[in-house]
């Protein structure tokens, strides 16, 4: 299977969602899609709509990360 290559994280995730075997929050897809973007993007407000994220929401949106990480380094050793 071939990727496009994207940078937009809901665009990848549709293009694969039909091959993974583990859960996604949306919503924090849609959060690091928005981090992401922006800091790809930078614009004049910060990198979120409200501004630069706290320690706390970095901190979930890393975690977060880590976990489609390792869910996809377990998918692809089976």
């Amino acid at each position: 299977m071939k990727l496009e290559r994207a940078h937009n994280l809901f665009k990848l995730f549709s293009s694969l969602e039909k091959y993974l075997t583990f859960e996604i929050d949306l919503e924090k897809l849609e959060l690091l899609d928005k981090v992401y973007t922006a800091s790809r993007y930078p614009g004049d407000m910060g990198l979120l709509p409200f501004g630069k994220p706290n320690i706390g929401q970095v901190t979930e949106m890393f975690e977060f990360a880590k976990y489609i990480y390792e869910k996809t380094i377990e998918m692809i050793e089976i």
